[in-house]
């Protein structure tokens, strides 16, 4: 577990979702995976010290475990950078529940920390429906999706299409 935010470090979130990998092979049912990434979060350390930045990373957890199923795995990649799998549901529903935190984020009340500032995130998603069930691809594609929405004006979710 990742100390600060209490969710899988990466090393877990691999293992983790090679298993969800494995399980997904045997029922024949999609994983889709996520990046979620906080937008302008060096600004926020750099601004107010990385205690309120602390702050943050673990109430924008909080904030996305609210709205979540027991079957999505959320990890920490790096920095200011989550992934999101969700097993065994439809791209539809997935980006729905990816809306769902998108907004809790948004709406995230950051007055204790002393400060008055807004956080919201960029999501890139994909499926292994077009991505297919190897891992660096599936990582690869969510990744080039959150690029997307990062180079699109932030704040938003963008599904890998595939013809990226």
């Amino acid at each position: 577990m990742d100390h600060l935010t209490k969710v899988f470090t990466r090393k877990a979130f691999e293992e983790q979702l090679e298993i969800m990998i494995k399980a997904s092979k045997v029922k024949l049912k999609p994983i889709n995976l996520a990046i979620l990434d906080l937008d302008h979060f060096k600004e926020v350390n750099d601004k107010f010290g990385h205690l309120v930045g602390d702050w943050v990373l673990q109430n924008v957890i909080i904030a996305c475990e609210n709205v979540i199923d027991q079957d999505t795995l959320i990890a920490r990649l790096g920095g200011e950078e989550f992934a999101i799998v969700t097993p065994d549901i439809s791209m539809q529903k997935t980006k729905l529940l990816l809306e769902k935190m998108r907004l809790a984020i948004e709406k995230l009340d950051c007055s204790p920390t002393g400060h008055n500032f807004n956080v919201t995130a960029s999501f890139g998603v994909t499926s292994s429906l077009i991505s297919g069930l190897e891992q660096p691809i599936l990582l690869t594609h969510a990744d080039v999706a959150l690029f997307e929405a990062k180079n699109n004006g932030r704040n938003q979710i963008v599904e890998f299409k595939g013809d990226q």
